[in-house]
């Protein structure tokens, strides 16, 4: 138990620390990312006490409207943080109104669903909602010299979560009906996938707060 614990979290806790250090140093876009990190491990924590107390009163154990929270968090600060971003009123206009409607479709999804089951669809929105635009976020490092520039703190970031989101959403587009029919292969393609694809999310972000903390120009930004 411990040493999954350790190992899923691995990338999470390292990111957390390299984020504290250089958290003076860091602009605007990725004290975001550092504070969507840290909502996180809240809430991964909380999702451990919940499971542990359910456990302790012999209940049936469930933590998954902890991260149907997480999805809220992590699709707001995500979508705040591209604003920060791009300096282009257009698109700035357009993450809010695509914000405003993920909020309403989410809602929706939390009415008229269940609060206490994972869900999918809220998730498979929001994994398509940063896949697009961190993709275009990381277009603009190579947009004018057809090049990638691996300097450029906002790569990191941007591909880690590209790979995050773009790995996990076949799994969780069917967590559900894998956790109640296949349990062990639900488990399996945790480890394998979700985990994995966590540790390099974090670890790029935290290689993207060293590399932006070393420079005294502010993260590319599209004119």
């Amino acid at each position: 138990m411990l040493s999954e614990i350790i190992i899923e979290s691995f990338g999470l806790v390292v990111a957390t620390f390299v984020g504290i250090f250089y958290y003076r140093l860091v602009n605007g876009f990725y004290r975001l990312l550092f504070i969507q990190l840290i909502s996180w491990l809240f809430l991964y924590v909380l999702s451990y006490m919940v499971t542990e107390y359910q456990r302790s009163k012999g209940m049936s154990q469930n933590n998954q409207w902890v991260f149907n929270l997480q999805i809220l968090f992590e699709t707001t600060l995500l979508l705040f943080a591209a604003n920060l971003f791009f300096q282009n009123k257009f698109a700035k206009r357009m993450l809010m109104f695509t914000w405003v409607l993920f909020l309403l479709f989410y809602a929706s999804r939390i009415v008229a669903g269940n609060f206490f089951e994972f869900d999918v669809a809220s998730y498979s929105v929001e994994s398509i909602l940063i896949i697009v635009v961190y993709t275009l976020i990381l277009f603009t490092s190579f947009y004018e010299v057809f090049t990638i520039e691996v300097r450029k703190p906002e790569v990191w970031a941007s591909t880690g979560l590209i790979l995050y989101f773009g790995c996990n959403l076949p799994y969780f587009s069917l967590f559900n009906f894998l956790n109640n029919n296949y349990p062990e292969m639900s488990e399996t393609l945790h480890k394998h996938v979700t985990d994995v694809f966590s540790n390099v999310r974090y670890l790029m972000l935290a290689i993207g707060f060293i590399l932006v903390s070393k420079t005294s120009s502010t993260v590319t930004q599209v004119p």
